[in-house]
């Protein structure tokens, strides 16, 4: 077979592939008859009048409006000839095969947001020099001319080059032909754009709007029959708490729009509705539900019945989903991770980059790049096994000598016990070259049965003490580390012990130090700082977790990871005098407690890795 022979096949395929994709786009489109027109402009005149002079709910008949766009034919025929979709199905359908759960349908989005973020659309910060190309500085708007207002461009931004001092101009456009073509812009650009790519592929897709100033897009799963989040700019699929969670971003309006309706979709992004919902003042949630529904009457109008019908099932669905994700208590690592798309300067001063952590990154960065590392990798002949602790005996890893390739299980699942493994070899924090203290760990906790822990008691904790000899404290909820002098802690627990230690929920990380003389206490009336925007704990996985005690810094740091992925700062406390509650000790052991009392789990852990900062 020469290559016109290849060429000619390749170029039959891309055709049956579009004429497929056009059918599905019809069947999507829900016309009452083949023949009724289409037309955007007579489409979007039923909107025109909004019967509202309330400026939040303007703006939604105008998204509304703008919406349309997306069921016009030719841009979507003009996007297919930009979108490689015979690289993107083979992708689609070698994912498929390994992933379970899923299907080609779905991974087709995902592999084309992939392929939109890293080779088709570019972000822009500052754009470049027209003329010369050097850096530029954002000097102020003006209005666009009339080419670029024919492109759609309501704004223009302006930019003066640092080098040459002349102006570039960047006109914001949201036309959607003008960005296939400029292929650039920030979040709206890239979502307007992208979901008009997944509807050009056959794709159900409506595209949200964050009134805290961030656009995204949903795409419907006919598999797990609902929508799906999609954010072109972060290449993030699923992970509709990523903006709360991991941006930190104060939500209030979550608004979909498609061509056939409006959803308000708040509760899917925030896990924290009673606080969003005092955060909704631009209208009442009468005047915002009913505005919605008529914006919906208008736009449904001329579907058939088999698409209503269709619409109302969804909707019925779509809002016992809504309603059972505000119930939702614990979040995925995955969806707890900083803002990636913009500068990390415009990302620190939106608060969006690590969690919220941004300025504890700021602080930390010259002891992470400044001083060297002096990295210390445990054997089982360096660990001093205290309680109920030992090396799990069925571990399938036994004749390994490394704890990080050998389980330690510090508890049984059995009521009241009490265990620690130790460093048998003391540090010195004090040392005015070490700057600072890394411990890279795993931990897991599950049953009896070794499946999720829901329900058990009490967790574990890592553990620096001042002592040539490590001891353990108070079982139970005190997890080991309770009643101990001259130590910090970082706990991990699983149970919402109120009456004795006041602890903030049932899955939490708290960093816990009570200076000398007075010994350590797992109440949270001695806690130096704790979150509960964590995984769930007791699921039964390993969590890889990095602790950081900077001690020139003094912060105490936490960080988590699952699935091989980047450490997220969880919790990052400051004004830590580490050694002040270690008693300016030259001696210091490291290691790990927990206990059990009436609920019980098996609190396991790894222990990977301990490092010195020193200069």
């Amino acid at each position: 077979m020469d290559s016109r022979e290849i060429e000619s096949i390749s170029k039959r395929i891309a055709t049956l592939w579009g004429e497929a994709l056009k059918k599905r786009r019809l069947v999507f489109s829900g016309l009452e008859k083949s023949g009724q027109s289409n037309d955007l402009n007579v489409a979007s005149q039923s909107g025109s009048s909004t019967g509202t002079t309330n400026p939040f709910l303007n703006v939604l008949w105008r998204r509304s409006q703008q919406s349309l766009v997306y069921n016009d034919s030719e841009i979507m025929e003009l996007a297919l000839e930009y979108i490689p979709l015979q690289t993107l199905y083979e992708k689609a359908e070698e994912a498929a095969e390994e992933i379970e759960d899923t299907t080609v349908d779905d991974e087709l989005v995902r592999s084309m947001m992939h392929w939109f973020k890293t080779e088709f659309f570019s972000w822009v910060d500052q754009p470049p020099c027209d003329h010369c190309h050097g850096s530029t500085v954002g000097s102020g708007t003006d209005t666009p001319n009339r080419k670029e207002r024919n492109d759609g461009a309501n704004v223009v931004e302006l930019y003066k080059c640092q080098n040459c001092r002349r102006t570039t101009r960047f006109p914001r456009y949201t036309s959607i032909p003008k960005l296939l073509e400029t292929r650039r812009g920030r979040c709206g650009e890239w979502a307007d754009c992208f979901t008009l790519c997944c509807r050009s592929i056959g794709a159900e897709a409506r595209l949200v709007l964050d009134t805290t100033d961030h656009v995204w897009t949903e795409v419907y799963s006919e598999h797990h029959q609902r929508w799906i989040h999609c954010d072109p700019c972060e290449d993030a699929f699923d992970t509709p708490l990523v903006y709360s969670e991991g941006w930190n971003k104060k939500l209030a309006y979550c608004i979909a729009f498609s061509p056939k309706e409006v959803v308000d979709v708040t509760k899917r992004y925030t896990i924290k509705w009673d606080e969003t919902l005092k955060r909704r003042t631009l209208t009442s949630e009468e005047d915002l539900a009913k505005c919605i529904s008529d914006i919906c009457a208008v736009r449904q109008k001329d579907l058939n019945n088999e698409t209503l019908a269709i619409l109302r099932e969804r909707r019925d669905m779509e809002k016992k989903e809504l309603e059972e994700s505000i119930k939702r208590t614990h979040v995925d690592i995955s969806q707890m991770s900083g803002r990636k798309s913009g500068s990390l300067e415009w990302r620190i001063t939106r608060g969006e980059f690590d969690g919220g952590n941004a300025e504890s990154a700021n602080i930390m960065k010259p002891y992470l790049t400044d001083y060297k590392i002096q990295a210390e990798y445990p054997d089982f002949s360096t660990l001093d096994f205290l309680g109920t602790a030992c090396p799990l005996l069925n571990d399938q890893s036994l004749e390994s000598q490394n704890p990080a390739e050998k389980t330690i299980r510090l508890t049984q699942a059995i009521q009241s016990q009490c265990g620690g493994v130790f460093l048998k070899n003391t540090i010195n924090l004090i040392d005015p070259r070490v700057k600072g203290l890394e411990i890279e760990f795993s931990l897991r906790i599950t049953d009896a049965a070794g499946g999720p822990a829901y329900g058990g008691a009490d967790g574990l904790a890592l553990v620096i003490q001042a002592q040539k000899h490590a001891l353990l404290g108070n079982g139970d909820s005190g997890m080991g580390y309770d009643g101990l002098r001259d130590s910090l802690a970082i706990e991990f627990d699983t149970y919402k012990n109120v009456d004795r230690y006041n602890d903030p929920s049932d899955n939490h990380i708290s960093v816990h130090g009570r200076l000398p003389p007075n010994a350590n206490s797992a109440s949270h009336n001695h806690s130096l700082g704790h979150t509960s925007k964590i995984p769930a704990l007791n699921d039964g996985k390993w969590i890889d977790v990095r602790a950081r005690f900077m001690t020139e810094a003094n912060i105490v740091e936490v960080s988590l990871k699952q699935n091989s992925q980047d450490y997220n700062v969880v919790l990052a406390v400051k004004n830590v005098e580490i050694n002040e509650y270690l008693n300016h000790s030259s001696d210091i052991v490291i290691g790990f407690s927990a206990g059990t009392g009436g609920l019980v789990q098996n609190n396991d852990i790894k222990f990977t890795r301990v490092a010195l900062y020193r200069s």
